[in-house]
């Protein structure tokens, strides 16, 4: 009996060690945020307002942040989800198709007007440092101590295998710098099913 039950665990020890390397192989994609910045102006996805008399340069408004994939697999369907700046104001969900591996992506991360509640009297659409440093001073009107507005943001992926991944890391307005930066990754494997964004807390 006891023969039987060892060889049991000993087979799911196996099924599971098997399970992980194919969700988990060595070639498997690794995003992590890099930065937030321009739109790169090679970028066929990117739109701009071309050069006239009073404008010597292209001007390009479109912002979002710079994906780096640190794996030895490309990744495919990226989507960064939708992020909470503060109670019914977040950004909208960014697409990007295809990050090769050891490469670097773009996604465009901007407002979503639509269903954000009025917090500003400008429109600010692309401008993620302005409009985290205007929430930031909101909640800091109230506050004894002054802390700098950091939020989750979060990215899921699929490998050449099929298995999704998921990474996210806190992501902080540095108001001395007027710079957003993005801390340690966490990563995440889901096998063969994809994972949804998490549903808000009643």
């Amino acid at each position: 009996m006891y023969s039987l039950l060892f060889a049991a665990f000993q087979e799911k020890g196996e099924l599971q060690a098997e399970n992980d390397r194919l969700s988990w192989p060595d070639d498997r994609p690794i995003l992590v945020f890099d930065s937030w910045g321009e739109v790169p102006h090679d970028d066929p996805r990117a739109r701009f307002l071309e050069v006239t008399e009073y404008c010597k340069e292209r001007e390009y408004w479109e912002r979002g942040v710079f994906i780096q994939n640190c794996g030895k697999g490309d990744a495919y369907e990226v989507e960064v989800f939708p992020i909470e700046l503060a109670d019914s104001v977040k950004t909208r969900q960014a697409y990007v198709a295809r990050i090769d591996k050891e490469s670097k992506g773009f996604a465009f991360i901007s407002m979503d007007q639509q269903n954000n509640v009025k917090f500003s009297d400008d429109c600010e659409v692309w401008e993620l440092p302005k409009i985290m440093r205007q929430i930031e001073e909101r909640l800091n009107a109230a506050r004894v101590k002054q802390r700098s507005l950091v939020v989750e943001i979060g990215v899921r992926y699929r490998g050449a295998n099929s298995a999704w991944y998921m990474s996210y890391c806190w992501m902080e307005y540095r108001r001395e710098q007027d710079k957003i930066i993005f801390h340690h990754m966490n990563h995440g494997k889901f096998g063969s099913q994809k994972p949804e964004l998490p549903l808000p807390e009643a």
